[in-house]
This record gives C-alpha cells, structure tokens and sequence, in this order.
C-alpha cells in the first residue's frame, strides 16, 4: 500500500512540473523590462524638500543600473535629478528620494524612468 502511495506521489509531482514546463513554453518569449515610476511623498526639510518615488518593474525580465529622470519646471525655474537603482528584478518595486529646493508641488513635475542595462 505505501509503495503505490508513494509512486502516485511521485507520479503526481511529474505530471505537475510537465504541465508547468509546457505552460511556460507555449506561453512564448519574455517581456523585456516594463519600469514605471512615480512620486510617492512630497515633504518638506530644513534645506529644501524631497520627493520620494516608487520604481515598479512589470516586466518578465530583471534590469540593472535603472536610471530614474526627476524634472522640475516652471515659475520656480528648472531643477533636474537622477537617482539610479542597481538592480530591479522582474514584478518587483524599489524605491528612493530626490532632494529639490523648490517646491516639486507647485511646479510642472515628471518622474519617469529613463534607461537600464541587462544584468
């Protein structure tokens, strides 16, 4: 009884990882890195404010040296920051900080990512 009980394990866990191995397949090539960022929290300190962003890469592939763009216009004149990330995996978020002295909230403010290299 336990010898068939163990080989309907083991035939069980086959089929299992056949089906995972044949989804994977026919679900073809894998996205590239999808990054998007965004600012999170704005705050205000004793010698300027710092804008906290979010980057979350959607993609089915990891990046690295992700290079996040913070610009800043308006009445209050340009500002421009970039913050960079080591290493983004795929379906995961990283985060960080740009520090402005003008405040971001009352100007025209983008945050976005702008390139990456394949680890």
């Amino acid at each position: 009884m336990l010898e068939w009980l163990v080989g309907s394990l083991g035939a069980l866990f086959f089929v299992a990882i056949l089906g995972v191995l044949v989804w994977h397949g026919a679900k073809g090539q894998d996205s590239g890195p999808i990054i998007e960022a965004r600012i999170t929290e704005i705050e205000q300190t004793e010698s300027g404010f710092i804008a906290t962003f979010e980057a979350r890469n959607n993609g089915d592939t990891a990046a690295a040296q992700v290079r996040i763009l913070a610009v800043l216009t308006g009445a209050t004149g340009g500002e421009s920051h970039e913050a960079m990330i080591d290493f983004l995996p795929a379906q995961s978020t990283r985060g960080g900080g740009f520090f402005f002295r003008s405040d971001p909230r009352r100007a025209q403010f983008e945050v976005r990512a702008d390139g990456y290299s394949d680890p």
